[in-house]
């Protein structure tokens, strides 16, 4: 099992402290049922809660690689973090964070997807709701450099700011897959 569909993951998040842990469970990909027990994953570089992640493929040296980002939330010190982990699935380990630069924007409460294959921070807050949407643009010449990547704010905004909201990325084929077999005889 080394695909995230097979795993359910547990990042970070608040228990009378901020943490940095870092859990997952198998997952049975025939029944849905949770597998075997909670297994401890390397730990978050920063503690952080209010966050969001997102599974991510991107090209790294001309490789491409998968895993989760994470990206933004509240830290310790209390205040709105702008930094961003990769934890890639292929190590088992988290990309310096040197590798991914900082949201141009520090913000918790805030929604992470991917459209089409570049990661997209949007909403949350920071000193009020926001509307701006960041995606990250590694695929842009940047000072000569083709693989230095940079948060950069959408010329779209969301219609209305908003934090603490939900959101969901719907697949493509998912209207086909659920309607597979559901034909009257």
């Amino acid at each position: 099992m080394d695909s995230v569909s097979k795993y359910l993951y547990t990042i970070g998040g608040w228990n009378l402290e901020y943490l940095n842990s870092v859990h997952r469970i198998a997952i049975d990909a025939s029944t849905g049922d949770l597998v075997g027990e909670w297994l401890t994953m390397p730990n978050l570089q920063q503690e952080r809660s209010d966050h969001a992640c997102a599974l991510v493929q991107y090209v790294r040296e001309n490789t491409w690689e998968t895993g989760l980002m994470v990206a933004g939330g509240y830290k310790s010190n209390g205040a709105w973090t702008n930094t961003v982990e990769f934890f890639n699935f292929q190590t088992g380990a988290w990309v310096p964070q040197a590798f991914f630069p900082a949201l141009k924007n520090g913000r918790h409460y805030h929604g992470l997807t991917t459209l089409g294959l570049i990661p997209t921070v949007f909403g949350g807050w920071n000193n009020g709701s926001l509307n701006s949407i960041e995606q990250l643009d590694y695929c842009t010449k940047n000072k000569g450099d083709w693989t230095t990547p940079k948060w950069v704010e959408s010329q779209d905004w969301l219609s209305v700011a908003r934090e603490h909201f939900a959101s969901a990325r719907v697949p493509n084929d998912f209207y086909t897959n659920c309607a597979e077999g559901l034909e009257e005889e």
